[in-house]
């Protein structure tokens, strides 16, 4: 067998069955998969572990002697089984083997040896089935032709066993069909067949850091004869991950920062200078700051990638709102000639978006009063009063609303009505609303922007990062600004976040009271837990009001997305298992008809308010617990963000163990933001010393969420730094803890900062293929630029059309066009100025649901084209549904396919049927883009415009409107 290399195949090297079993189970497909599938611990052999004392379910590894051997005919199937007692001197244990008689003649009695298995238990007593053992007995040795005597024999075994016992086993993230055994035998496979390693660390830095080739840390970290080598091995591995992260976070910074993004400059005496002079209140130092942070890298021409993290109440909505406006007058292309782009905030629940919404309009509104809202990044007493905003406004308003008719913001849900969310679609297609506020509504295909600019995600830790990703190529490269009141570790920050510049408000706007907090331990204390509720009675007997917070809404129904930490996550955080995760959730309907019942509650106004109600019911109960309707609000954990009722001043929690820190210290802090000091019950039946009472305990000790923010990391696991879960559950760091090598990570950001070697990170990605983009530019004409793995080619740069026509006379260009809109028509005029020949094909996809059938767009583009009198006359019109789009080509002679986009983005979407086509075909691919006005509005949109009963005639040909027209609903 020829040498492998970490990128070699499993299947060559430990053969198809174990490789087939490997990935199934780890998802391996290389050497490289495979090595650095690391020992989660070692055993030593001499460590044992007490037969009498054998967890049942665990993998053990114990050294013991066999007791007897016995052979027996099975019961209810054909065949023998093997049993075999072990001792250990004290306890005895019972390994068992199916139709495996041979094995007698090595497990005889008085051989000794190592044992491993998982341990179970039949008829009570403890058996290790099929067990791995190695033996080191052996009879009747001699030396020099002469019979060992007794005590020689003995003290011969007794360093054979020292040498076996004290040589480390390593033990492997394992599973039930894949034993850890199993996984040993195939990495010692793959490092006995690797060829020599290459080292990507250089070897200055490798004697600087007193860190081991590469090669040779494998093979200790596998194969150790000793616990020093493991050790070394180890620390040597996590320093390269260390290292090779931080490499990776900064070539990710990198290719941001290479990006061409749109300049968002502030506008002197604009939009923003109007919104700060209406300001009630001065701005925290921190806010200023993170302002002007912001303000300054909109400006530049590559977008921005910042977090802005803060406290609960800290004032970051409001800088976050100053951004939105610096980008909606930034002088650049807009739907009405007077420049602008369009800023989304994406927010986790309906509540926080209509908080949100309002907040933003009433703080937009000449009468600058209502701005107070934004002190505490949500909705106002007197807006909650108000009835629910629309999302329509105009200038016949009220006189002076300036701000508010340039920036017309709109909100979308997905449970709006339906035409309230088909005037928000168009108004965000067409541009008119320079800013989006909304729900994973805005995620949907369905949502065109005319001009993203700017995202801000709000909650950030509440989305996972293909959601954000998904809003961020509905732009051309936007601005982007995380945000969350969650504080992030510093470790933290430079692992998940390397990537992204940080922004941080710790101060609070002036005027705010102070919140105390106590644990009430239910079970220890029952006395405690009936005070707090006649706490609660005495609040609102002052004139102030309660929150009551349970876990569930009603038999065990949590909020969606809500994980409960005494049973933890689908993806393997740990959790509190026994007790605490069977006992039954406190529950709204629950405490609810509890307080009902009271008779110290009689005459309180007592609300209920969770996720699974109505929009309007959520409003109507929030309209009434602000106006002072309420005196007490039962919810879950919908107002964990986004409420604002100053006159609220306690709440209690119920069943407080049942939440995460972060989520108590969100909750808390909807109390004490008005002129009354914050009080917070946290009701828990958690045993002392338990993780769940630590939680509970660490949330009493402190309202400093940067301080509770490591106590979090303490507590549980980080997530997917570079990939897409969010924190918590399974790590993808294979040696790295951030809450335990904070130093060592801090170090190798330093080290990479100061190092000038140029590092070759091991994941490389693919070049993309040469292709061809043409950009209109203002005066109409075509500037082309050619594309070879992403970089511009000067030799091509604005070269005429007649340089593409040496590729081929004859182009097709394929499409769904259901329905065809302006800038297919676009598209195809200048596909046919370019070639002598322009087949455009009309693609019927069996699998993909369509508005309109096949030979009515065929019908529909035939007509568009005829009635454009700038269309060429050398467009063929044809459909195709059997074969691949390269088959077409070879039929009319033609090695060019025509790709309308909307985007640079859809390049790299496009890349993989792009290699394709030229592998089976020599078919080559350019992209066209659509004039400007028309590049923001999908088929996709005009189809669900068009289903809602919506006029899409400034975005379709003629003959489409009058088609589309006829049938609309009505």
């Amino acid at each position: 067998m020829s040498p492998a290399t970490l990128d070699s195949r499993l299947d060559g090297v430990v053969g198809g069955r174990t490789a087939s079993a490997l990935e199934k189970a780890f998802e391996m497909r290389t050497v490289r998969d495979l090595l650095w599938h690391l020992p989660r611990r070692y055993s030593n052999r001499g460590e044992l572990t007490p037969l009498l004392g054998l967890p049942i379910g665990e993998h053990v590894t114990v050294l013991a002697q066999v007791l007897d051997v016995r052979e027996r005919r099975m019961q209810r199937r054909n065949g023998k089984l093997l049993e075999v007692r072990i001792t250990d001197g004290i306890g005895t244990l019972q390994l068992t083997f199916f139709n495996q008689a041979w094995r007698a003649n090595d497990l005889r009695a008085g051989a000794r040896g190592i044992f491993a298995g998982k341990v179970s238990e039949y008829r009570g007593q403890l058996q290790l089935q099929h067990p791995d053992y190695e033996l080191f007995d052996r009879n009747d040795e001699t030396v020099g032709g002469e019979t060992i005597g007794e005590l020689q024999k003995e003290e011969l075994d007794q360093a054979a066993a020292r040498a076996f016992a004290e040589r480390p086993v390593p033990i492997y993230p394992a599973t039930a069909r894949l034993p850890s055994w199993s996984i040993q035998k195939a990495v010692e496979l793959a490092l006995d067949a690797l060829d020599a390693v290459e080292d990507p660390l250089p070897r200055e830095i490798r004697d600087a850091e007193d860190v081991i080739p590469l090669a040779q840390a494998l093979e200790r970290v596998h194969r150790p004869e000793r616990d020093d080598e493991w050790r070394r091995a180890r620390d040597s591995l996590r320093f390269r991950e260390a290292f090779e992260l931080q490499l990776a976070l900064l070539d990710r910074r990198r290719q941001l920062g290479l990006a061409a993004g749109t300049p968002r400059p502030r506008v002197d005496g604009g939009l923003l200078d109007a919104f700060d002079a209406g300001l009630p209140f001065e701005l925290t130092a921190g806010q200023r700051e993170a302002a002007a942070a912001i303000s300054a890298e909109l400006a530049e021409p590559h977008p921005m990638h910042r977090l802005l993290q803060g406290e609960v109440g800290s004032g970051k909505t409001v800088v976050a709102l100053r951004a939105m406006l610096q980008v909606a007058e930034a002088p650049v292309a807009g739907p009405a000639g007077d420049g602008g782009g369009q800023s989304a905030l994406l927010a986790p629940t309906e509540v926080l978006a209509a908080q949100h919404f309002r907040s933003i309009t009433e703080a937009l509104r000449a009468e600058s009063a209502s701005t107070e809202a934004l002190r505490a990044e949500s909705a106002s007493t007197e807006a909650l009063r108000a009835e629910p905003a629309s999302t329509e406004h105009s200038a016949d308003d009220a006189p002076g609303h300036d701000l508010l008719d340039r920036v017309r913001p709109v909100l979308l849900t997905s449970k709006m009505p339906v035409a309230e969310r088909r005037r928000a679609l168009l108004e965000i297609a067409s541009g008119s609303a320079r800013i989006v506020v909304g729900t994973h509504a805005l995620l949907s295909e369905g949502v065109s922007f005319y001009d993203l600019g700017l995202i801000v995600v709000d909650e950030q830790h509440r989305f996972g990062v293909e959601q954000r990703e998904a809003l961020r190529l509905k732009g051309a490269e936007p601005h982007v600004l995380a945000m969350t009141a969650t504080p992030i570790p510093r470790t933290v920050a430079l692992t998940a976040f390397g990537d992204l510049e940080t922004s941080v408000i710790r101060e609070l706007p002036a005027g705010r009271r102070g919140i105390e907090t106590f644990a009430v331990p239910v079970l220890e204390k029952p006395a405690w837990a009936e005070r707090a509720w006649r706490r609660a009675t005495e609040e609102v007997a002052a004139g102030r009001q309660v929150y009551v917070v349970c876990p569930a809404i009603a038999d065990n129904t949590r909020e969606e997305g809500d994980e409960d930490p005494a049973v933890g996550s689908e993806s393997g955080e740990p959790g509190e298992s026994g007790a605490a995760a069977a006992r039954p959730l406190a529950s709204v309907e629950q405490t609810l008809a509890e307080l009902r019942a009271r008779p110290d509650y009689a005459g309180v106004g007592v609300g209920a308010l969770t996720g699974a109600m109505r929009p309007e019911e959520k409003a109507a109960v929030m309209r009434a617990f602000a106006a002072g309707e309420l005196d007490v609000l039962v919810a879950t954990t919908v107002i964990e963000v986004g409420v604002n009722v100053p006159n609220a001043s306690t709440m209690i929690v119920r069943d407080a163990d049942r939440f995460g820190i972060s989520q108590l210290h969100q909750l808390r802090g909807r109390v004490g933001r008005g002129e009354h000091p914050g009080l917070c019950l946290l009701l828990t039946t958690a045993e002392p010393g338990t993780v769940a009472r630590e939680r509970i305990e660490a949330v009493a000790a402190t309202s400093d969420g940067f301080e509770l923010a490591e106590r979090d990391l303490e507590l549980r696991r980080e997530g997917d730094i570079l990939g897409t879960a969010q924190s918590g559950g399974r790590s993808t760091l294979r040696l790295l803890r951030v809450a335990e090598h904070g130093e060592l990570i801090e170090h190798a950001r330093r080290l990479r900062r100061r190092c000038s070697t140029a590092i070759q990170i091991s994941r490389v990605r693919p070049a993309l293929p040469r292709c061809c983009v043409a950009r209109p530019s203002s005066g109409g004409s075509t500037t082309w630029r050619s594309r070879d793995a992403g970089r511009d080619d000067p030799a091509r740069r604005h070269a005429p059309p007649s340089r593409l026509v040496v590729m081929s006379s004859i182009a097709v260009v394929p499409g769904s066009f259901d329905p065809v809109t302006l800038g297919h028509l676009d598209v195809i005029r200048r596909a046919a100025t370019i070639f002598d020949e322009l087949h455009v094909l009309v693609v019927h996809n069996p699998g993909k649901s369509a508005m309109l059938p096949i030979a009515e767009r065929v019908n529909l583009l035939q007509k568009s084209i005829d009635e454009d009198p700038e269309m060429p006359d050398n467009i063929t019109v044809a459909s195709w549904s059997v074969g691949l789009l390269v088959d077409y080509c070879t039929e009319v002679g033609a090695n060019v396919l025509v790709k309308g986009i909307r985007s640079q983005i859809d390049v790299a979407y496009e890349t993989p049927m792009v290699l394709m086509n030229r592998s089976l075909a020599g078919v080559e691919t350019i992209f066209l883009l659509p004039e400007p006005s028309h590049s923001h509005v999908s088929s996709s949109l005009v189809r669900q415009v068009a289903a809602l009963g919506g006029d899409v005639s400034e975005y379709v040909p003629p003959a489409v409107a009058q088609f589309l027209d006829k049938t609309r609903p009505a």
